[in-house]
C-alpha cells in the first residue's frame, strides 16, 4: 500500500501496489503507466518511507524505469504476468532502514509484502 499526500489538497490517501525486491532495490510495476496521482505525489516529495515486515525505511530518488531493464532481474513467472498484463514501466526506490518497529507514519509511505533481497 502506497500512501502518499496529494500534492494540491494535503490530504492522505493509500494505494495498493505490488513490489518486488532487487538487489537492496524494490521495484514496483506501473500497469497504468507513470501518470497517475500516487507515483507523481511520490515524485513531488521526492521520496517517503517505506514500511515492510515491520520495519520503516527512508525511501528517496523514486524513478521511472524500463520494463526492459527490470524484468530479467525478475523471476520467470513474474516476467509472465508483468508481460501478460502489459507492463511497460516500473518505479524504482532505494531503501536505507531507519527505525524498527511499526510504521511511524510520515507524509509518503510504501507498505509491501515480501522478501528484501
Amino acid at each position: 500500500i502506497v500512501r502518499h499526500v496529494g500534492r494540491r489538497s494535503g490530504r492522505t490517501y493509500t494505494t495498493p501496489v505490488v513490489a518486488f525486491a532487487r538487489g537492496g532495490t524494490l521495484f514496483v510495476p506501473l500497469p497504468y503507466s507513470w501518470d497517475v496521482d500516487w507515483v507523481r505525489n511520490l515524485q513531488a516529495a521526492s521520496g517517503g518511507q517505506l514500511t515492510w515486515k515491520r520495519r520503516t525505511f527512508s525511501v528517496g530518488a523514486p524513478s521511472i524505469v524500463a520494463a526492459a531493464d527490470v524484468l530479467p532481474r525478475l523471476s520467470p513467472f513474474i516476467r509472465l504476468g508483468c508481460r501478460t498484463i502489459g507492463v511497460r514501466q516500473f518505479l524504482k526506490v532505494s531503501p536505507a532502514r531507519t527505525s524498527r518497529g511499526a510504521h511511524t507514519g510520515g507524509s509518503t509511505s510504501v507498505v509491501v509484502q515480501g522478501r528484501m533481497a
